[in-house]
């Protein structure tokens, strides 16, 4: 009887670190590969909601693969910013001791790479193999000034303005605004 064993690989997808939700304007809208040890893309999949799954993997004999996850660049997305944190994800595949017509595959180890370097990560069921893409937030404030005097040289006065934002990340000069922590 032949050997068959089978595994579902899957990732995770967030905006600013939530959850993409079903319906929502990025439901279904990243794409992200499944390629093997030699750069092979196997599979190409999108998100549903915040879940990326690939299609079943089935082995016909024991042995070691390693895929490598990443997410590809998004289109008409000018405000997204992609994670390009590649994810290598090694499974092992072996034969089952009771059963030996049935193979056993299981992640034995997963890797996170980033600009920063790499680092083993727990796999558990995709959960740790989670991209997270950054929407530059965007807004409009319009400030403007009324002087209601006698005085001519009043109009001319400097007056400040203090803005709070309520996103404390937010640093730095845009146009002629100054933003501190």
């Amino acid at each position: 009887k032949k050997m068959e064993g089978s595994i579902l690989l899957k990732a995770y997808k967030t905006v600013n670190g939530s959850a993409i939700t079903a319906g929502s304007d990025y439901d279904a809208k990243f794409s992200f590969e499944l390629a093997d040890s030699a750069g092979l893309v196997l599979q190409t999949k999108s998100n549903a909601a915040n879940v990326v799954d690939f299609d079943l993997i089935t082995y016909n004999e024991p042995g070691v693969h390693t895929y490598k996850i990443t997410e590809k660049t998004v289109t008409g997305m000018p405000d997204i910013t992609i994670d390009t944190t590649e994810f290598t994800i090694t499974v092992t595949v072996t034969q089952d001791q009771t059963d030996p017509s049935k193979l056993t595959a299981e992640v034995t180890n997963a890797e996170k790479t980033t600009a920063a370097g790499t680092e083993t990560i727990t796999y558990a069921d995709g959960v740790g193999v989670t991209f997270n893409n950054i929407e530059a937030k965007k807004g409009d404030l319009e400030v403007s000034k009324t002087v209601v005097s006698d005085l001519a040289a009043d109009a001319d006065q400097y007056f400040g303005f203090t803005v709070t934002l309520d996103d404390t990340t937010i640093t730095g000069t845009y146009g002629d605004m100054s933003f501190e922590d």
